[in-house]
């Protein structure tokens, strides 16, 4: 086994073998040195140690839907636009962009994003592994009010099987409208995400996620 550390400086298609002679490091179990002649065996490579990071969207956790001061506000989305969506993004990096390019961000399935991302409050999560479950928003007395379900994911990671770690930023995203597709009113609400994760060694672990995220509305 080799540490992920080194990852960055093996390839696939690349061999490794026990350094032979008098320098040899490694003993079998009979106490006998690896020899000069030690054989290149191809690495095979396994998957990446799940990886998670999570933050708010807009940063500092509050969407403003407001018409005071200069601001513009805006009416709620027409009929048949979803109150929620779960968002993919390939991301080759391993931290959360400040200032995340929105045009990147589509459905696990390939399809455009029907809402408009400058106008929702959304999870952002950077992770290696597809989540299932459910995420559910209520507001601040515990009604609920929106849910989405994040198996979906699962289609982003498996459209290729070389890249079943693949680190990818994904948005729990909310428009802020309840079922009657009208404005909920403005508050604290909690997105809470029960879900099932690959913990690396062929198990999953279950998590509850919780996020407090506000939303304020004054248009008329």
């Amino acid at each position: 086994l080799i540490d992920s550390v080194v990852s960055s400086k093996l390839d696939r298609g690349d061999s490794a073998r026990f350094l032979g002679g008098a320098s040899a490091l490694v003993r079998d179990r009979d106490g006998n040195l690896a020899t000069d002649q030690a054989p290149w065996i191809p690495i095979e490579f396994g998957l990446r140690p799940p990886f998670l990071q999570i933050t708010p969207f807009p940063g500092n956790g509050v969407l403003k839907n407001s018409s005071k001061a200069g601001e513009i506000g805006w009416v709620p989305p027409a009929a048949g636009i979803p109150a929620t969506e779960v968002l993919v993004n390939e991301a080759p990096g391993t931290n959360l962009a400040s200032n995340p390019d929105l045009s990147k961000f589509k459905n696990p399935d390939g399809t455009l994003p029907q809402n408009d991302l400058t106008k929702v409050l959304a999870v952002r999560i950077l992770l290696n592994r597809p989540m299932e479950g459910r995420l559910i928003i209520y507001d601040n007395i515990g009604t609920h009010v929106a849910d989405a379900d994040l198996g979906a994911m699962k289609t982003a990671w498996a459209a290729d099987s070389t890249k079943k770690d693949q680190i990818r930023e994904v948005w729990l995203v909310w428009n802020g409208t309840g079922k009657d597709g009208k404005f909920a009113a403005s508050g604290v609400y909690i997105f809470r995400a029960i879900v099932k994760v690959d913990n690396g060694e062929g198990k999953s672990v279950f998590q509850n996620l919780i996020w407090k995220l506000g939303w304020h509305r004054d248009v008329k």
